[in-house]
């Protein structure tokens, strides 16, 4: 005990002889420390990158006659709706245990990766996971979406070989709290605008959109719930902006420059006033035009809901390095429609300026699925990731190039015979259960309905 009561004492005296010495080592700690998480999220994402889960979702048209009787849904919105709350439940992935719960921490061992992918004029929808959480995101998947078809895909190529191939990332450019326009006040289901530029490719052409996203703390929330209340008082965030706002996001460094801020700008630029006996003025709220408190009013509902890092990148390839651009361009022009002005747009940017080195580090991050290698990320919310990626619904997703199922999945009856042939198997959300012929079912005339070709006669 008094060993470490000494060495506390011998620090506090090195911190108050040499101030800015104790600061300049406390920053580099810090510094030093990300870099060794970033590089320990690389190492595993690398070393397990062959492990990754490739699931590729498809539904069925539903749009025939019985279909079209069935649908309760008003417009495109419920059923975006739907997968909004598929992406809560995904948050939930990260907390199955404490073990799990320190894992993702970590190594962003919670990663899933929603990718938009078009080749050879068929745009399929993937869901990229690791193994651990096979099981789980599948039957979140059919339990949202009970008609989906589930198969287990080997990863596919990006392009061809030879082809051109270049590659952007997209960030939420303004402060995180600012959130994107979302289907909530599009007039249209945004899918359709995002499909629309890969209906317009050839046969040769490849196209892809990924998100990749890690679910995040409750940290955020309070930061982004003061910032939509200052907004509401008229007032400026707290750390201010820039260098002062990274700063003051770090422990104890940022107890230093409040300090300093606070000497140079006053105390009310660090705290604000408040309602407190004493205090010379209150934190009234101001009124203010309708657009504004529109504004602070999406930063209170971002603030509210669970959040995740998110990493999007966009990949092009084609014969030729013109058409790779063009369609590069037309997919960032695509994500236009989430823009809004007075809060959050989305900002294309490569690694570096130089095509030769950025295409490279973009194409090695987007196959290990990870968040960050190189890009920034964004924190987004469900509804805005909703926005981006939920899977098709005929009704209101009419683009040529999704591939849809040929057929419907209905469950098979509780009472099959559990002896005899096996036929095959049924899957119906995520269960699988044998189909059997008993002997004295062989014996009976059968009616048996098929494609040419199928394995009728056999």
């Amino acid at each position: 005990m008094y060993l470490v009561k000494t060495i506390f004492a011998g620090l506090w005296d090195f911190i108050l002889t040499y101030p800015l010495y104790a600061l300049g080592i406390l920053v580099l700690a810090v510094l030093l420390f990300r870099l060794a998480l970033r590089a320990l999220r690389y190492t595993y994402a690398r070393v397990h990158q062959k492990n990754l889960i490739f699931m590729q979702v498809m539904l069925p048209r539903k749009d025939s006659k019985i279909d079209k009787e069935k649908e309760t849904e008003k417009d495109f919105r419920e059923k975006i709706a739907v997968m909004e709350q598929f992406y809560r439940n995904i948050h939930e992935i990260r907390e199955l245990n404490l073990w799990n719960l320190w894992k993702s921490w970590l190594v962003n061992h919670d990663m899933v990766s929603f990718e938009l992918v078009l080749k050879e004029k068929e745009l399929y929808f993937y869901v990229v996971t690791y193994p651990y959480f096979r099981t789980l995101v599948e039957k979140q998947i059919t339990s949202y979406y009970p008609d989906a078809d589930i198969t287990y895909v080997k990863p596919y190529e990006l392009g061809k070989k030879g082809d051109s191939v270049k590659a952007f990332y997209l960030y939420e450019k303004r402060d995180y709290w600012f959130p994107v326009k979302t289907y909530k006040t599009i007039e249209n289901d945004p899918l359709n605008d995002i499909t629309n530029v890969f209906s317009k490719l050839d046969d040769a052409d490849f196209a892809s959109i990924q998100i990749v996203i890690n679910s995040i703390g409750k940290g955020w929330n309070k930061r982004a719930e003061m910032e939509g209340a200052l907004m509401f008082k008229g007032k400026k965030n707290t750390y201010g902006s820039g260098v002062t706002n990274f700063l003051g996001r770090i422990p104890i460094i940022g107890f230093l420059n409040s300090i300093i801020v606070g000497a140079i700008l006053g105390p009310e630029d660090v705290k604000g006033s408040t309602n407190e006996p004493g205090a010379k003025g209150g934190d009234s709220f101001q009124r203010m035009l309708q657009a504004r408190e529109e504004v602070a009013k999406h930063i209170g509902e971002k603030a509210l809901s669970v959040g995740f890092e998110v990493g999007i990148r966009l990949v092009a390839s084609s014969p030729t390095k013109e058409h790779t651009e063009d369609i590069l361009n037309n997919l960032v022009i695509a994500f236009n429609l989430f823009n809004s002005p007075e809060m959050n747009y989305f900002q294309n940017r490569r690694i570096v300026p130089l095509d030769f080195l950025s295409t490279p580090a973009l194409l090695h991050g987007y196959h290990l699925r990870l968040p960050k290698h190189g890009n920034k990320t964004s924190i987004m919310v469900p509804e805005e990731l909703a926005s981006m990626y939920h899977f098709p619904v005929s009704k209101y997703n009419y683009s040529p190039t999704i591939k849809w199922l040929p057929y419907t999945v209905i469950p098979a009856p509780t009472d099959l015979p559990k002896e005899g042939i096996l036929l095959g198997h049924n899957v119906y959300r995520g269960e699988q259960r044998e189909i059997h012929i008993t002997r004295n079912d062989r014996t009976r005339h059968m009616y048996i309905i098929g494609k040419s070709g199928t394995g009728k006669s056999a």
